[in-house]
């Protein structure tokens, strides 16, 4: 998250959410380049990982493994989140900026900037992608993802795959991010990273490991793929509420307590 952003919460109390969120808005209304920043930075970060995410699953010669693509996916995410997160809070995944949005640590003015940067990044990742890979070893659609029906797998058996793996990384996420916890600036990164490479590893059989709505888009509009496309915004939409809502009415309560 901004680190800016986070002391301004810290300091505004938790008990008077009204004020704080409009202390956000204008804080952000007040630095229009700081949110063009933003946006920029988000935008480039989302090109990157769709482009890095689908060359991992290219059909280049070995280099089908589950384990490579889950790998380069979670390191290339990490390693974008360490780089933005001074700046722009390291989102790269429209479902972590929102979260925090509902936690109250992200005013919907700079959320709606960073989706909308996201939603193009991602477009440009493929695009790159389509541009620089041999068509012969593109994959099926762009290496989109898809739900694998030819081993009985079903789109809503996808979707609720989805909605848990979303569900936990959301939960990670919102406590390494809790000061509550002493969770190192630097550690988080990584945490998060190695959580989304289990969570990639686990999903991938049933089409999902996707824990990202960007991952399908690039791809869905580029090679206009749009088969179960609902299933990745749908799955990650249901994790993430009930991860805000477990998070804010029962861990949250109950760490407040601990101290």
């Amino acid at each position: 998250m901004d680190q800016e952003r986070q002391q301004e919460v810290e300091e505004g109390t938790r008990d008077e959410p009204q004020k704080v969120v409009l202390s956000m808005w204008r804080a952000d209304l007040k630095r229009p380049w700081h949110l063009a920043q933003c946006g920029v930075l988000e935008l480039v970060a989302t090109a990157l990982l769709l482009f890095f995410a689908s060359t991992s699953c290219a059909e280049f010669p070995g280099n089908r493994s589950w384990l490579q693509t889950a790998l380069t996916y979670a390191f290339i995410y990490a390693t974008l989140t360490q780089i933005l997160a001074p700046i722009t809070g390291g989102y790269v995944n429209p479902m972590v900026a929102v979260a925090f949005n509902i936690m109250g640590q992200l005013s919907w003015l700079k959320v709606l900037v960073i989706l909308n940067c996201q939603y193009v990044g991602s477009v440009l990742g493929s695009l790159l992608y389509k541009f620089l890979t041999p068509e012969g070893v593109r994959g099926a659609n762009l290496c989109a993802v898809r739900v694998p029906e030819e081993i009985g797998v079903t789109w809503w058996q996808t979707l609720i795959v989805e909605s848990v793996l979303t569900f936990v990384l959301i939960l990670v996420i919102l406590t390494v991010n809790d000061k509550r916890m002493g969770v190192s600036a630097g550690f988080r990164p990584p945490i998060v990273g190695m959580t989304l490479a289990g969570l990639v590893v686990m999903g991938t059989a049933y089409g999902s490991g996707v824990l990202n709505p960007l991952r399908a888009l690039g791809p869905a509009v580029v090679a206009e793929y749009q088969v179960y496309h609902l299933v990745y915004w749908g799955g990650p939409q249901i994790g993430l509420i009930v991860a805000v809502l477990m998070w804010k009415f029962i861990l949250g309560p109950y760490k407040m307590a601990k101290q």
